[in-house]
C-alpha cells in the first residue's frame, strides 16, 4: 500500500488518541477527523495487514498492532531495526522522493488569545522561559529530586520554569513551546510534534517501560534528529544512564545556556 495513491473519498485512517487527528489537522487543514465511535464487528487491533473494508470504505489503522509489537520484540531481542521514520515510510511504500520536505503548521484561529490567556494565572516570564515534558507513555521517566534539581538549576540560570499540563490541547501546548528558549523531556510522541516548533530540544532517552528496550537502543531508533522538517542543529541527545543525574543537569544547562563545553 502506497498511502498517495489512496482514493480519499473512500479512505480512512483510524488513531486510538485524539492527538493523532489534531497532529493532523496541524499539518494538513483539510483533512476532516472526527471522534468515533467503533461498531461492535469491528477491532482496531485486527485490520488485517492494517486496512479493513466496511461499508465500501477501506479503513487504515495508523500503525497497525503487529507493526508496533514486532519493531519493539526485535529491538528487545537485539535485532537491528531502522529508525522509526524509515519503518514507516517502508511500511507505506513511500519512496524517498515522496517524503515531505518541510511541512508547514496551521493552528486554528485565535490560538494566541486563547493559549495567552490561560497562561496569565501562571505569571510565567514568557521572554524567557523553558518548556519541561517530564513525562511520556513509553518511557522510564526520571526521578522526580532530578526535575526538582533541574528546576532549582534553571531558575538560578534566570529561566522560569513552565511544565507540559493537561489544561492545555496539543496546539496551544505548540504555540506555548514556539515561544520558549528551549524544550527539555523525555524523549515522546508529543516532543516529537514540539520539534516542528524549531526551538532548542534537549531531548532523554530512557529504557522503554513494557518492552525491556534499552535507552541506547531506544535513542538510536527514535532520534529527533532524522526527522524531516526539524532543525538538527538546535537538538540535543542524552542517553541517561550515560550520566548520573548531576552530570546530566550540567550537561543539559551547559548546552541550554551555550557555555564553553557544550556537546550534542
Amino acid at each position: 500500500m502506497n498511502i498517495f495513491r489512496l482514493n480519499p473519498k473512500d479512505t480512512c485512517f483510524l488513531g486510538y488518541r485524539q492527538m493523532f487527528g489534531d497532529v493532523l489537522s496541524m499539518h494538513h487543514s483539510d483533512i476532516i477527523y472526527k471522534n468515533w465511535i467503533i461498531p461492535g464487528d469491528v477491532s482496531l487491533f485486527s485490520l488485517e495487514n492494517g486496512c479493513y473494508s466496511y461499508k465500501n470504505k477501506n479503513f487504515y489503522f495508523i500503525f497497525p498492532k503487529d507493526f508496533i509489537y514486532k519493531m519493539f520484540e526485535d529491538m528487545k531481542n537485539g535485532i537491528q531495526r531502522n529508525h522509526i521514520y524509515d519503518e514507516i515510510c517502508d511500511l507505506y511504500n513511500i519512496s524517498s522522493h515522496e517524503r515531505p520536505k518541510d511541512i508547514a503548521v496551521t493552528l486554528p484561529i485565535d490560538t494566541d488569545k486563547k493559549t495567552l490567556k490561560k497562561l496569565s494565572k501562571y505569571n510565567l516570564k514568557l521572554d524567557n522561559f523553558v518548556y519541561i515534558i517530564p513525562e511520556a507513555y513509553s518511557s522510564v521517566s526520571m526521578s522526580k529530586d532530578f526535575w526538582k534539581n533541574l528546576e532549582i538549576r534553571l531558575k538560578q540560570q534566570g529561566f522560569d520554569v513552565f511544565y507540559n499540563s493537561k489544561e492545555f490541547n496539543i496546539f496551544e501546548s505548540y504555540y506555548i513551546a514556539s515561544m520558549c528558549k528551549g524544550i527539555i523531556g523525555i524523549t515522546s510522541g508529543f516532543l516529537e510534534i514540539m520539534l516542528q516548533a524549531k526551538v532548542p530540544v534537549h531531548c532523554i532517552y530512557t529504557n522503554l517501560l513494557l518492552h525491556n528496550v534499552s535507552a541506547k537502543e531506544n535513542a538510536r531508533v527514535y532520534s529527533k534528529k532524522y526527522f524531516p522538517n526539524v532543525n538538527a542543529e538546535k537538538i540535543y541527545e542524552y542517553i541517561a544512564n550515560e550520566y548520573s543525574e548531576e552530570e546530566l543537569i550540567n550537561s543539559i544547562i551547559i548546552n541550554l545556556t551555550n557555555k564553553e563545553g557544550a556537546v550534542k
